[in-house]
């Protein structure tokens, strides 16, 4: 059963890994791991206590847009994409001036950082019939529980937004 992540602005999250690496567009981009450190638990929207500590979570970050967008010309995109990422680096307390786009520095891995963490709803579909491909369907029908009949619904943590560097409270211990 998945449940609703709660949603809270002052987790404190462990970036674990960054790779920097051109995405399937062919576009420069940082993927972060992180992992949840603080708070150990929360209480769900239930009333239960749900162990959120330890959690994996990975944020996208691109320094270079070679395609562009429906809106903006790959210039445009990628100013855009730099202010992101400077504004992420501002979160980190890591340099801004003097950045080589080429090869964009890190600096991530291992700091402890405040986040909001938000649901990403993932509604679950079967797989899409013959008539559904010939008909350049993609997807499949909503699956639904047979004793509801209520959408079959997964929920995954997403991080929403850092806010800035963190320490653990001294009582957590790693």
């Amino acid at each position: 059963m998945s449940i609703p992540w709660v949603k809270k602005s002052d987790y404190i999250i462990r970036c674990t890994e960054e790779i920097l690496a051109p995405n399937s567009n062919g576009n420069l981009m940082f993927t972060l791991k992180f992992e949840v450190q603080y708070p150990n638990t929360v209480e769900d929207s239930a009333g239960e206590e749900m162990v959120v500590a330890g959690t994996p979570l990975t944020y996208w970050c691109v320094v270079q847009s070679l395609t562009g967008s429906k809106n903006q010309s790959p210039e445009e995109a990628t100013e855009a994409c730099k202010g992101r990422y400077r504004k992420l680096r501002e979160a980190f307390d890591l340099p801004n001036k003097d950045i080589d786009w080429d090869n964009p520095p890190g600096g991530f891995k291992g700091k402890l950082v405040y986040a909001q963490l938000d649901n990403e709803e993932n509604v679950q579909r079967g797989a899409p019939s013959k008539a559904d491909l010939i008909a350049g369907k993609k997807e499949g029908p909503v699956l639904v529980n047979p004793k509801t009949k209520k959408p079959l619904i997964k929920y995954y943590p997403k991080i929403a937004e850092i806010f800035g560097t963190a320490e653990l409270p001294s009582s957590n211990t790693l």
